[in-house]
């Protein structure tokens, strides 16, 4: 997994945000990626994150990762993180 670069003022306190995202693998690599739902300003560092995504093997799938930056508040933690949908 890689995390997505922020803009410095993205990441100061008080700033919350879930992304949602789809990522299309095929042979292993990402094909492309589509934004679900989240804030304008979070929508391409996660595209370009996704974009380095990579598995073993010659796999074709579809993916979905919830993003979210700040205070996540299905389980009242700070920080940032990604986790499947």
């Amino acid at each position: 997994m890689v995390s997505p670069d922020l803009n410095p003022d993205l990441t100061r306190p008080g700033k919350t945000a879930i992304v949602k995202a789809r990522a299309h693998f095929v042979d292993g690599e990402v094909e492309s990626v589509k934004i679900l739902s989240g804030p304008a300003a979070y929508r391409q560092p996660v595209i370009d994150a996704m974009k380095k995504y990579k598995c073993a093997g010659h796999l074709t799938f579809v993916a979905d990762q919830r993003f979210v930056f700040g205070v996540d508040p299905l389980s009242r933690g700070l920080g940032r993180s990604s986790a499947p949908l």
